[in-house]
């Protein structure tokens, strides 16, 4: 598959859909999936990573994707659930519950 040049606009984009992403899992693939859904652009995960050919095309989009992995990751360790947000807001329907003496 050729890749295509990504232009300004595309990568603004892509940054925002990666930091709009709020639920795990958080790939690659899944981020080329909705990519293609979304902005109807057809580019691999090497591409978009600048792992194809040592290749470091689109370092913002790199650097975006690597801090919102991170951010998943600490909000799940700071909840202490795998699950995301279904988690957190299942555990918050517990705690809202009336207490009944």
């Amino acid at each position: 598959m050729a890749n295509p040049k990504l232009s300004r606009e595309d990568i603004d984009k892509i940054v925002i859909i990666i930091c709009t992403w709020r639920s795990k899992p958080f790939t690659w693939d899944l981020l080329v999936s909705r990519i293609e859904a979304e902005l109807e652009i057809t580019i691999s995960r090497q591409a978009l990573s600048g792992s194809s050919k040592g290749n470091k095309n689109y370092p913002t989009i790199l650097k975006t994707y690597r801090l919102q992995k991170q951010m998943l990751k600490s909000l799940d360790s700071k909840r202490g659930t795998k699950g995301g947000l279904e988690e957190q807001s299942k555990s918050e329907k517990q705690s809202t519950a009336p207490i009944r003496a």
